[in-house]
């Protein structure tokens, strides 16, 4: 089967939405560089030196995906049209050990011996190295060298999309029309690792819905969710996943990452820290192995290939989920580390560009690639990485990246030519959304769409039961914004109606301060709860520098006014919040999220991208139990983000 990246993204068309409109030897001479024991931070290494730092560089000659001959002897490894690159090829390991050869030869000729942290060799050629300013110097001066970089952060571009892209319709979806999930194809997860123990992961995996459950009314309703769910019973699980026949990775262990966690469905696992611990602190609850402590990559493995399974969020089940190739295999190349209380993983350009590297050479069909920086040039050495690899027949997935709405808000690598670059949209269908209750007066009685904050005691700790609410008065008028009156409900001062505070739910409008002070004043007050509410759009998950001792949440403008007119008007209103209490609507589809970025390119305006868009805007799917910042003890959370795209599009390829 011929899959070219070519042929892939002129078919993708037809699944996916064209933005024209938003746009206007055997393995490596050495395994990838390891610490010898868990080591954590730069002071620990003891390598980067005063007046060090990481430095990439690539050399002029050609890296294995395109080396066509000529070179002392050595026979041309470039792959032939519709072959991928094979780094058990003889030809393939004896060149790229030449080129390794060379690259601790350059650096003993610069007077920088043993400061090599990673060579590159098939999707690119070069090497990062721990080197002063003037090395670094001496280098770029050199004529064997074409460029070099100094390395930096990149970070990760932070229901069921199978059935909004009409894959499991029994009729007329790809699925059916094709007989296509994902079998015999390695997807490479470019990200912050993987939990292998999810239930969407398993190498032995619920068959894919029989007809009577696999329409959009049977995985959609509540009827019937309950019918397949309580009269058929959960599918069985069967044996689906064989050996992959041309995937030359490995499965490389390290803290709570044993051999076992590779398996038929999760085929190959590597990691790479040292180009993160070269000038950050790894987080306590990091693991220096392929193993996820963000979550994010483990969404995305779930999005692309996870299995079908029921999806159940703080003890609530929520719906069916399936990965978009379910019977796709997963090769995770951990790039991405937590830094200390962060929730969202950072990674560097030399970690990025070894994971490159070394997925182009063990075989992968595809990258996932939710990762991105600001850069306008398409020159970095993971721009350089994965036009290498479309050279060698991988089709590289980019996140579009989530800084738009702006005209040209597209950065690197999205806006390159030789990727295909995901928007996020919207999807229709049915979905869930985290609910308070409001239980009194009757008129307003009901549940309201909130987001629970990141800072604030959380409400699986503890719920509040029914209680009353009541809307604080700072006692200085303050102009909130896009409002020409002033406001005492803000909390960004302490609130002078402490008493009437004391022991109920502080009801507080966003603006004018942090959150983190918003809440400290409330619970200065004696609040048990604060409910924020926006002055503009929607709730989202509010963050703060000082940790809260009651739960907060945000709730949307409009629910807000409806409160604080009642309130106003003296009316009594009580309240109950508690995990695992769900809204479901009905979403309507097509609508680019806001958060994602638009075209075009700074780099060439001529390049009109995002490509294609897909859902991004809460999708559901796979989580780590073993979170360290974030949700912990969870299988799976909603995100969002063209981070979430990028697999949706992934699994389509």
């Amino acid at each position: 089967m011929d899959r070219s990246p070519r042929k892939l993204v002129a078919g993708l068309s037809s699944i996916v939405l064209i933005l024209s409109v938003v746009a206007g030897q055997a393995l490596h001479a050495a395994e990838p560089a390891t610490p010898a024991g868990p080591l954590r931070s730069t002071d620990d290494t003891g390598v980067t030196k005063p007046g060090q730092a990481i430095y990439l560089v690539r050399l002029r000659e050609p890296s294995a995906s395109s080396y066509a001959g000529g070179r002392n002897g050595l026979a041309a490894t470039r792959p032939a049209p519709g072959t991928r690159l094979d780094r058990r090829n003889a030809d393939v390991a004896s060149y790229v050990a030449w080129l390794e050869l060379s690259h601790e030869q350059l650096l003993a000729e610069i007077g920088a011996p043993g400061s090599k942290v990673y060579s590159f060799g098939y999707a690119l050629n070069g090497f990062a190295a721990r080197l002063s300013a003037a090395e670094a110097s001496r280098l770029a001066q050199h004529e064997a060298v074409e460029r070099v970089w100094l390395d930096k952060d990149h970070k990760l571009r932070t229901n069921n999309s199978s059935l909004f892209l009409g894959l499991l319709d029994q009729n007329e979806g790809l699925r059916a029309s094709r007989g296509l999930s994902g079998e015999g194809i390695v997807v490479g997860v470019i990200d912050s690792g993987i939990a292998t123990d999810h239930p969407s992961l398993q190498e032995t995996a619920e068959d894919l819905p029989s007809d009577r459950c696999s329409s959009d009314w049977a995985m959609n309703s509540f009827l019937g969710r309950w019918l397949c769910g309580s009269l058929f019973g959960d599918p069985p699980e069967v044996d689906v996943y064989d050996p992959p026949v041309d995937f030359a990775g490995t499965c490389q262990t390290g803290e709570g990452f044993g051999p076992e966690q590779c398996t038929d469905k999760v085929v190959g696992a590597r990691y790479y820290v040292d180009g993160f611990l070269s000038r950050h602190t790894l987080d306590d609850g990091e693991f220096i192995s392929p193993k996820d402590a963000d979550g994010h990559g483990t969404h995305i493995a779930t999005i692309v290939a996870g299995n079908p399974v029921s999806a159940t969020l703080y003890g609530t089940r929520i719906a069916r989920i399936s990965g978009i190739a379910p019977r796709a295999q997963i090769a995770v190349y951990k790039a991405c580390w937590l830094k200390p209380g962060e929730l969202r993983a950072t990674c560097t350009t030399a970690d990025l560009a070894r994971a490159i590297d070394d997925a182009v050479a063990d075989g992968v069909d595809i990258i996932n690639y939710s990762v991105g920086s600001l850069e306008t040039e398409l020159t970095d050495p993971d721009d350089l990485a994965l036009l290498n690899a479309f050279d060698a027949g991988v089709l590289s997935v980019v996140a579009a990246g989530n800084d738009g709405p702006g005209l040209a808000s597209i950065g690197s690598p999205s806006s390159a030519p030789w990727v295909l670059t995901t928007a996020a949209s919207t999807q229709s269908g049915t979905g869930f959304e985290e609910a308070i209750e409001i239980t009194a007066p009757a008129a307003a009685a009901g549940l309201i769409a909130m987001r629970e904050a990141t800072f604030t005691r959380a409400l699986r700790d503890g719920a509040i039961e029914e209680t009353e609410l009541v809307l604080v008065d700072d006692g200085v008028e303050t102009l909130a914004q896009g409002s020409a009156t002033g406001t005492v409900r803000d909390a960004c001062d302490p609130l002078v109606n402490d008493a009437d505070v004391g022991g109920r739910i502080a009801l507080i409008q966003r603006g004018n301060c942090d959150f983190d002070v918003k809440l400290g004043y409330a619970e200065d007050a004696g609040a048990v709860a604060a409910i924020v509410f926006n002055n503009t759009g929607g709730p989202f998950p509010m963050n703060g520098a000082e940790a809260a001792a009651i739960p907060g949440v945000m709730i949307g403008v409009a629910d807000g006014q409806d409160l604080v007119d009642r309130l106003t008007n003296d009316e009594v209103v009580t309240a109950a919040l508690a995990k695992g209490t769900f809204l479901e609507r009905q979403f309507d589809g097509l609508e680019i999220a806001s958060f994602s970025s638009r075209g075009p390119s700074l780099s060439d305006e001529n390049f009109l991208k995002p490509d294609v868009t897909a859902p991004g805007v809460d999708i559901l799917a796979g989580h780590t139990r073993d979170a360290a910042n974030s949700l912990r003890g969870e299988d799976f959370q909603y995100l969002s983000g063209t981070s979430m795209s990028a697999p949706e599009t992934a699994g389509v390829a």
